[in-house]
């Protein structure tokens, strides 16, 4: 009778060890995990390529790649998203507004144009622990037409020889926005 009670209770103890550990299987990622260092996003006629260059305790290094794949160039370029970190340095391009926690980053002058199929970089670091990807670009780069009664243009001829001359063109900006990759 001990030994049926024994079996008995040794099965018992059995069937709850291993119910317990189908119920409970804790969850290891260390061997498999993978850490994502880049994003890809299509948008309308630009792809953005977000990469993660270099991070450490309270801060990281990020590269923004602007590629164009539409049919005509992007002007004068300026990118907006979603960023929850702070960035506190930046180069190849400059911060233009921060608006809830919405950047906007504009080009330098010297890269202000993506020629079709070309891209533009910019790096930036950011304070705080990289959290996530944007999910969520919107480029800016199109003419735009400004009325007559906020510029003047005056034309003026500096020197004449008869079958040619210099001349000189100003143009005066009467408003209070700033005129940039100007055309006529």
């Amino acid at each position: 009778m001990f030994e049926k009670c024994t079996n008995r209770g040794l099965a018992l103890m059995l069937a709850i060890i291993m119910l317990v550990i189908t119920c409970y299987s804790p969850e290891v990622y260390a061997a498999n995990k993978k850490v994502i260092n880049s994003s890809t996003y299509s948008g309308e006629g630009f792809e953005v390529i977000f990469d993660v260059t270099g991070s450490w305790s309270g801060a990281y290094n990020a590269k923004i790649t602007i590629k164009n794949t539409a049919d005509k160039n992007i002007e004068n370029w300026c990118i907006a998203f979603p960023l929850q970190e702070t960035i506190s340095n930046i180069w190849n391009a400059s911060i233009v507004d921060i608006s809830g926690g919405y950047y906007k980053i504009k080009n330098m002058g010297w890269n202000q144009d993506i020629a079709i199929g070309t891209s533009v970089s910019f790096g930036f670091t950011a304070s705080g622990d990289f959290s996530r990807f944007p999910n969520c670009y919107d480029i800016f780069g199109k003419a735009e037409e400004v009325s007559m009664d906020k510029y003047g243009v005056a034309y003026e001829i500096e020197s004449d020889w008869g079958d040619g001359f210099n001349g000189k063109v100003t143009i005066t900006n009467k408003s209070e926005k700033v005129i940039e990759d100007w055309c006529m």
